[in-house]
């Protein structure tokens, strides 16, 4: 992977709002950076002509996997910037969070759902955006598009 030249996708690719809009959550950046075969898939998109969200919760994520595994971080979070809007949790996306965050725990009771998953979801749904990822709570969310193994 090349992080020397900064690229930008709203000058180069020249796309717009009305391109579609994909948030790339954090194991669809890790699987890409591994190249690992859920990586290929994400390539795709993160490559495509596509209108990239990163969410900042992502970019903690990433810089603590970073830490875990002694990566260079500053070279991801170039690349991931170079590749994607950066999407910071304004009021809209909390407070979203928060009911999704209280729907998904104590009405659909599901399993090991966390505030960065509420974070996350509440994102794309602010954004109008699907979210590209392999994460198992996100498998059959309508806001999808499924880059992890099938089982």
């Amino acid at each position: 992977m090349e992080f020397g030249k900064v690229y930008h996708p709203l000058v180069e690719m020249k796309l717009t709002v009305k391109s579609k809009r994909i948030i790339v959550d954090t194991y669809a950046w890790i699987e890409y950076f591994k190249g690992s075969i859920q990586g290929a898939k994400a390539k795709s998109y993160i490559e495509g002509k596509y209108y990239l969200l990163t969410p900042t919760i992502v970019l903690a994520e990433l810089k603590e996997f970073s830490l875990k595994h002694k990566e260079n971080f500053a070279h991801v979070n170039l690349f991931i910037q170079s590749r994607s809007k950066i999407v910071p949790i304004n009021q809209e996306v909390a407070i979203k969070a928060g009911e999704i965050n209280y729907r998904k725990k104590r009405m659909e009771k599901i399993k090991d759902w966390g505030m960065i998953d509420s974070i996350i979801l509440a994102t794309a749904q602010t954004n109008k955006a699907k979210i590209l990822t392999g994460d198992l709570h996100f498998k059959n969310l309508k806001e999808t598009i499924w880059i992890g193994k099938q089982s």
